[in-house]
């Protein structure tokens, strides 16, 4: 029997390469593109405190938190809470948004992200918005309270 094989030291728990910070994946993600001619992004691991790097498309499910979810959907449109609390499975017993969600929805509008008008989430800041997508909420928040625009 053999033992399970642990990520060596150049992968993240969820087996890509990882950057310990935002500006080295940033910086490898330029060599990159220098190197094989296509853009290249850095974003935060959704699972993990480490960077990756990324060429291929996007799809909202890679967000996996409430608030990078939200943040994204709410950039794209005008959006039903109630749509987006089923389509992204977050919904209680009776098909409403669950008290997650609506604690998610309500520490977005508090802090200025998006507002609520009608049961519809607008993008209030939406630089902000796609920073969320990028760090998280908890970052976001954190990095905001550090400059004084949080």
């Amino acid at each position: 029997m053999t033992a399970a094989r642990r990520p060596g030291p150049w992968k993240c728990g969820c087996d890509k390469l990882r950057w310990p910070t935002e500006a080295a994946a940033i910086n490898a993600a330029g060599h990159a593109a220098h190197d094989y001619g296509v853009p290249i992004r850095a974003y935060k691991c959704p699972g993990h405190s480490c960077w990756h790097t990324a060429s291929r498309g996007f799809h909202p499910a890679a967000l996996r938190t409430r608030h990078r979810l939200i943040a994204w959907w709410a950039i794209t449109r005008p959006i039903d809470q109630a749509w987006l609390a089923r389509e992204i499975g977050r919904v209680d017993g009776v098909g409403r948004p669950d008290r997650k969600f609506r604690r998610a929805v309500g520490d977005m509008a508090r802090a200025g992200l998006i507002t609520v008008e009608g049961g519809r989430l607008h993008a209030a800041d939406p630089a902000g918005l796609l920073r969320v997508c990028a760090v998280g909420f908890d970052t976001w928040q954190d990095q905001a309270k550090e400059e004084g625009t949080g």
